[in-house]
Protein backbone atom coordinates (compact mmCIF):
# COMPACT_ATOMS: atom_id res chain seq x y z
CA UNK A 1 0.00 0.00 0.00
CA UNK A 2 2.62 2.44 0.86
CA UNK A 3 4.61 1.81 -2.54
CA UNK A 4 1.22 2.76 -4.49
CA UNK A 5 0.30 5.67 -2.14
CA UNK A 6 3.96 7.00 -3.30
CA UNK A 7 3.38 5.88 -6.69
CA UNK A 8 0.64 8.22 -6.84
CA UNK A 9 2.41 10.90 -5.11
CA UNK A 10 5.04 10.91 -7.60
CA UNK A 11 2.88 11.04 -10.49
CA UNK A 12 0.76 14.05 -9.02
CA UNK A 13 4.06 15.67 -8.56
CA UNK A 14 5.32 15.35 -11.96
CA UNK A 15 2.10 16.24 -13.75
CA UNK A 16 1.97 19.31 -11.58
CA UNK A 17 5.63 20.29 -12.33
CA UNK A 18 6.90 19.55 -15.80
CA UNK A 19 7.96 23.18 -16.35
CA UNK A 20 10.13 23.13 -13.47
CA UNK A 21 11.64 19.30 -14.17
CA UNK A 22 12.21 20.70 -17.99
CA UNK A 23 14.14 23.75 -15.97
CA UNK A 24 15.99 21.23 -13.91
CA UNK A 25 16.78 18.81 -17.20
CA UNK A 26 18.22 21.93 -18.32
CA UNK A 27 20.59 22.73 -15.59
CA UNK A 28 19.10 25.94 -14.48
CA UNK A 29 18.10 25.12 -10.73
CA UNK A 30 17.55 28.39 -9.77
CA UNK A 31 14.99 29.63 -12.15
CA UNK A 32 13.00 26.11 -11.97
CA UNK A 33 12.73 26.67 -8.08
CA UNK A 34 11.64 30.04 -8.37
CA UNK A 35 8.52 28.51 -11.15
CA UNK A 36 7.77 25.87 -8.35
CA UNK A 37 7.33 29.16 -5.68
CA UNK A 38 5.65 31.40 -8.52
CA UNK A 39 3.23 31.33 -11.29
CA UNK A 40 3.35 33.74 -13.76
CA UNK A 41 -0.11 34.57 -15.38
CA UNK A 42 0.64 35.50 -19.36
CA UNK A 43 -3.48 35.35 -19.63
CA UNK A 44 -4.03 39.27 -19.79
CA UNK A 45 -7.49 40.25 -20.31
CA UNK A 46 -7.08 43.07 -23.60
CA UNK A 47 -10.18 44.58 -24.51
CA UNK A 48 -9.35 44.33 -28.18
CA UNK A 49 -11.64 46.65 -29.70
CA UNK A 50 -10.22 49.86 -27.49
CA UNK A 51 -6.81 49.44 -28.39
CA UNK A 52 -4.85 51.25 -31.33
CA UNK A 53 -1.29 48.97 -32.22
CA UNK A 54 0.58 49.34 -35.57
CA UNK A 55 2.26 46.43 -36.09
CA UNK A 56 3.87 47.28 -39.81
CA UNK A 57 7.62 47.52 -38.18
CA UNK A 58 7.37 43.32 -37.85
CA UNK A 59 7.56 42.91 -41.84
CA UNK A 60 10.24 45.67 -41.50
CA UNK A 61 12.25 43.87 -38.92
CA UNK A 62 11.76 40.79 -41.09
CA UNK A 63 14.43 42.50 -43.91
CA UNK A 64 17.17 43.21 -41.56
CA UNK A 65 19.11 40.48 -38.80
CA UNK A 66 20.31 42.78 -36.44
CA UNK A 67 19.36 45.60 -33.35
CA UNK A 68 22.07 47.37 -32.19
CA UNK A 69 22.18 46.54 -28.38
CA UNK A 70 23.01 49.44 -26.31
CA UNK A 71 22.82 51.36 -29.89
CA UNK A 72 25.59 49.27 -30.58
CA UNK A 73 28.63 50.35 -29.06
CA UNK A 74 29.25 48.68 -26.17
CA UNK A 75 33.23 51.18 -25.92
CA UNK A 76 30.60 53.89 -25.49
CA UNK A 77 27.23 52.04 -24.65
CA UNK A 78 23.63 54.04 -24.83
CA UNK A 79 25.23 57.32 -26.20
CA UNK A 80 23.99 59.23 -28.79
CA UNK A 81 27.48 58.36 -30.65
CA UNK A 82 26.92 54.90 -30.39
CA UNK A 83 23.54 55.44 -32.23
CA UNK A 84 25.30 57.95 -35.30
CA UNK A 85 27.89 55.03 -35.68
CA UNK A 86 25.30 52.57 -36.02
CA UNK A 87 23.26 54.40 -38.46
CA UNK A 88 26.47 54.65 -40.41
CA UNK A 89 26.44 50.87 -40.78
CA UNK A 90 23.20 50.89 -41.91
CA UNK A 91 21.67 49.65 -38.78
CA UNK A 92 17.12 50.20 -39.02
CA UNK A 93 16.47 48.88 -35.24
CA UNK A 94 18.19 49.91 -31.94
CA UNK A 95 17.82 49.20 -28.50
CA UNK A 96 18.64 51.66 -25.80
CA UNK A 97 18.71 51.49 -21.59
CA UNK A 98 17.23 54.15 -19.67
CA UNK A 99 16.13 54.81 -16.09
CA UNK A 100 13.30 56.96 -14.51
CA UNK A 101 15.00 59.08 -12.12
CA UNK A 102 13.93 60.02 -9.09
CA UNK A 103 12.61 63.05 -10.70
CA UNK A 104 10.86 61.45 -13.35
CA UNK A 105 13.19 62.39 -15.85
CA UNK A 106 14.18 60.10 -18.41
CA UNK A 107 17.69 59.22 -18.83
CA UNK A 108 20.28 57.20 -20.96
CA UNK A 109 22.36 54.69 -19.22
CA UNK A 110 25.73 55.40 -20.31
CA UNK A 111 29.42 53.69 -19.29
CA UNK A 112 29.99 53.11 -16.01
CA UNK A 113 26.37 53.39 -14.88
CA UNK A 114 26.19 57.34 -15.89
CA UNK A 115 22.98 58.85 -16.08
CA UNK A 116 22.49 61.29 -19.17
CA UNK A 117 19.08 62.74 -18.76
CA UNK A 118 19.55 64.53 -22.26
CA UNK A 119 17.23 61.85 -24.10
CA UNK A 120 15.85 64.23 -26.53
CA UNK A 121 18.28 64.58 -29.12
CA UNK A 122 18.77 61.10 -29.11
CA UNK A 123 14.51 61.27 -29.83
CA UNK A 124 15.72 63.64 -32.70
CA UNK A 125 17.82 61.65 -34.01
CA UNK A 126 16.10 58.88 -34.45
CA UNK A 127 12.98 60.50 -35.65
CA UNK A 128 15.29 62.57 -38.53
CA UNK A 129 16.57 58.98 -39.66
CA UNK A 130 13.54 56.55 -39.74
CA UNK A 131 15.38 54.20 -37.13
CA UNK A 132 13.45 52.25 -34.94
CA UNK A 133 14.27 52.64 -31.28
CA UNK A 134 13.53 50.05 -28.74
CA UNK A 135 13.20 51.03 -24.92
CA UNK A 136 14.09 48.87 -21.98
CA UNK A 137 13.63 50.30 -18.58
CA UNK A 138 16.23 49.44 -15.99
CA UNK A 139 15.54 49.61 -12.47
CA UNK A 140 12.17 51.51 -13.21
CA UNK A 141 9.09 51.15 -12.64
CA UNK A 142 7.59 50.28 -16.13
CA UNK A 143 4.09 52.15 -15.09
CA UNK A 144 6.34 55.80 -14.11
CA UNK A 145 8.47 55.42 -16.84
CA UNK A 146 6.14 54.32 -19.75
CA UNK A 147 4.26 57.66 -18.91
CA UNK A 148 7.31 59.66 -18.31
CA UNK A 149 8.99 58.63 -21.73
CA UNK A 150 5.21 59.81 -23.62
CA UNK A 151 5.24 63.00 -21.86
CA UNK A 152 8.61 63.96 -22.80
CA UNK A 153 7.52 62.82 -26.71
CA UNK A 154 4.98 65.10 -26.26
CA UNK A 155 6.47 68.19 -25.81
CA UNK A 156 9.11 67.75 -28.51
CA UNK A 157 8.49 69.27 -31.78
CA UNK A 158 7.45 66.24 -33.87
CA UNK A 159 5.61 64.04 -31.07
CA UNK A 160 3.56 62.17 -34.06
CA UNK A 161 7.10 61.23 -35.78
CA UNK A 162 9.04 60.15 -33.07
CA UNK A 163 6.41 58.06 -31.42
CA UNK A 164 6.31 56.27 -34.84
CA UNK A 165 9.78 54.94 -34.26
CA UNK A 166 9.44 53.85 -30.30
CA UNK A 167 8.77 50.25 -29.87
CA UNK A 168 8.34 49.11 -25.64
CA UNK A 169 9.75 46.31 -24.68
CA UNK A 170 7.58 44.56 -21.92
CA UNK A 171 8.75 42.12 -19.33
CA UNK A 172 5.62 41.05 -16.92
CA UNK A 173 1.88 40.50 -17.33
CA UNK A 174 1.51 43.69 -15.46
CA UNK A 175 3.70 45.13 -18.32
CA UNK A 176 1.00 44.15 -21.01
CA UNK A 177 -1.89 45.82 -18.87
CA UNK A 178 0.00 48.93 -18.74
CA UNK A 179 1.05 49.41 -21.38
CA UNK A 180 -2.77 48.90 -23.27
CA UNK A 181 -3.85 50.46 -20.01
CA UNK A 182 -1.58 53.32 -21.46
CA UNK A 183 -2.43 53.06 -24.77
CA UNK A 184 -6.35 53.45 -24.24
CA UNK A 185 -5.59 56.68 -22.27
CA UNK A 186 -3.97 58.39 -25.06
CA UNK A 187 -6.31 57.48 -27.85
CA UNK A 188 -3.88 57.30 -30.06
CA UNK A 189 -1.67 54.82 -32.14
CA UNK A 190 1.17 52.97 -30.58
CA UNK A 191 4.28 50.22 -32.10
CA UNK A 192 3.08 46.40 -31.39
CA UNK A 193 5.25 46.18 -27.98
CA UNK A 194 8.06 43.54 -27.69
CA UNK A 195 7.73 40.77 -25.07
CA UNK A 196 10.92 39.74 -23.45
CA UNK A 197 11.29 36.24 -21.23
CA UNK A 198 14.71 37.66 -20.28
CA UNK A 199 13.06 38.50 -16.52
CA UNK A 200 10.99 35.67 -16.23
CA UNK A 201 10.16 32.39 -15.52
CA UNK A 202 7.91 31.18 -17.35
CA UNK A 203 8.65 28.34 -20.12
CA UNK A 204 8.22 29.87 -23.71
CA UNK A 205 5.52 27.31 -24.51
CA UNK A 206 3.70 28.08 -21.11
CA UNK A 207 3.93 31.71 -22.28
CA UNK A 208 3.34 31.28 -25.90
CA UNK A 209 0.11 29.86 -25.17
CA UNK A 210 -1.45 31.53 -22.76
CA UNK A 211 -0.21 35.75 -23.85
CA UNK A 212 -2.55 37.49 -26.22
CA UNK A 213 -2.72 36.24 -29.09
CA UNK A 214 -1.79 39.43 -31.17
CA UNK A 215 1.61 39.92 -29.20
CA UNK A 216 3.56 37.89 -31.78
CA UNK A 217 6.97 40.07 -31.81
CA UNK A 218 8.94 38.13 -28.56
CA UNK A 219 12.32 38.10 -27.14
CA UNK A 220 14.30 35.20 -25.79
CA UNK A 221 17.48 35.09 -24.04
CA UNK A 222 20.59 32.71 -26.16
CA UNK A 223 21.02 30.21 -23.27
CA UNK A 224 16.98 29.63 -23.37
CA UNK A 225 16.89 28.51 -27.40
CA UNK A 226 16.55 24.63 -26.49
CA UNK A 227 12.62 25.49 -25.52
CA UNK A 228 11.68 26.51 -28.78
CA UNK A 229 12.94 23.75 -30.10
CA UNK A 230 9.91 21.02 -30.58
CA UNK A 231 7.34 24.27 -29.97
CA UNK A 232 5.28 23.58 -33.29
CA UNK A 233 4.06 25.71 -35.69
CA UNK A 234 6.01 29.19 -34.91
CA UNK A 235 5.66 31.15 -38.10
CA UNK A 236 3.89 33.74 -36.82
CA UNK A 237 5.81 34.85 -34.74
CA UNK A 238 8.72 37.52 -34.72
CA UNK A 239 11.30 35.59 -32.91
CA UNK A 240 14.43 37.50 -31.30
CA UNK A 241 17.45 36.48 -28.72
CA UNK A 242 20.16 38.67 -27.32
CA UNK A 243 23.21 38.63 -25.86
CA UNK A 244 24.90 37.90 -29.08
CA UNK A 245 28.29 39.15 -29.05
CA UNK A 246 30.28 37.37 -32.02
CA UNK A 247 29.48 35.48 -35.54
CA UNK A 248 29.88 32.39 -33.84
CA UNK A 249 26.90 33.21 -31.32
CA UNK A 250 25.06 34.44 -34.16
CA UNK A 251 25.12 31.62 -36.28
CA UNK A 252 24.58 29.66 -33.52
CA UNK A 253 20.78 31.95 -32.82
CA UNK A 254 20.57 31.48 -37.01
CA UNK A 255 20.30 27.53 -36.58
CA UNK A 256 17.42 27.97 -34.20
CA UNK A 257 14.17 30.09 -35.44
CA UNK A 258 15.65 33.83 -34.11
CA UNK A 259 14.85 36.42 -37.16
CA UNK A 260 16.79 39.36 -35.24
CA UNK A 261 19.46 39.38 -32.84
CA UNK A 262 20.70 41.76 -30.12
CA UNK A 263 24.44 42.48 -30.34
CA UNK A 264 27.04 45.37 -31.43
CA UNK A 265 27.22 46.75 -34.47
CA UNK A 266 30.13 45.19 -35.63
CA UNK A 267 28.01 42.48 -35.99
CA UNK A 268 27.60 43.73 -39.44
CA UNK A 269 30.39 42.11 -40.62
CA UNK A 270 29.23 38.40 -40.01
CA UNK A 271 28.24 36.23 -42.62
CA UNK A 272 24.43 36.71 -43.48
CA UNK A 273 23.78 40.09 -41.35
Amino acid sequence: MKIFLSFIFISIFLSNNLDSIRLLIDGQFKRALILSLKKEDWRVKINNEKIKVNNSWINIAKKHKLIAHKLGDYSSPNTLQAAINSHKLGIKFMEVDLINDNNNNICLLENKGIQNCNFNNLLEFIAQNDIYLIIDFKNSTFNSSIRSTLNLIESLSNPKKISKQIIFQLYKPQDIETFFEVNIEKNYYFNLPIVTLYRSHSTFNNFRHKKPKFLKAITIPIARKNEIRNSGDIEDLLLMTHPIKNCRDFQIASNYSFKLVYGPNNLKKCKGI
